[in-house]
């Protein structure tokens, strides 16, 4: 892919604040998985959601993995819905994510009826959509392109509860 600038930022007890900002000269940006609430209460502290906002509307490439993922939508909520749902243990108020996709994410996905039901009804109470993502998948978007890869599920209220 041609990706050859990798560091790593800890947004966490090894924080730097003045070497932070090479950041954004990378060619991509990884986000990680873990808690999607404590990683986004990191991203709030430090002060980091318009910066990665400015640097994907510039051409920069995200690729959020697990709560990476969900980090790239408009809100986490999806993280604390459902069997496996995180805790949010930080307390956290604000659920405005990313907002760089205009649908949500749900990774891990363990491919039975009965959760893509449940996100069903998830997206019909939040009017919105939900990708549904089993491990190994995964879904590319640039712009107006979106690309599916893996078993991976397009769940929106629009369509009456379809998924396709």
């Amino acid at each position: 892919m041609g990706i050859d600038n990798i560091q790593y930022y800890d947004l966490d007890l090894e924080y730097e604040e003045s070497i932070f900002g090479s950041i954004f000269e990378c060619d991509a940006i990884h986000l990680s998985g873990g808690n999607t609430f404590y990683f986004l209460s990191l991203f709030q502290k430090r002060n980091v959601l318009d910066l990665l906002r400015s640097y994907v509307k510039s051409g920069g490439i995200l690729i959020g993995v697990s709560a990476g993922s969900i980090l790239t939508t408009p809100t986490i909520d999806i993280a604390g819905y459902g069997e496996d749902a995180d805790e949010n243990n930080v307390d956290l108020k604000d659920m405005k994510a990313l907002g760089l996709v205009d649908l949500e994410f749900a990774p891990h996905w363990d491919g039975s009826e009965d959760t893509l039901n449940s996100l069903r009804e998830y997206t019909r109470v939040n009017r919105t959509a939900v990708y549904a993502c089993q491990d190994g998948g995964g879904v590319v978007i640039d712009g107006e392109s979106v690309e599916l890869y893996g078993n991976v599920r397009l769940i929106d209220y629009r369509e009456s509860g379809s998924v396709s």
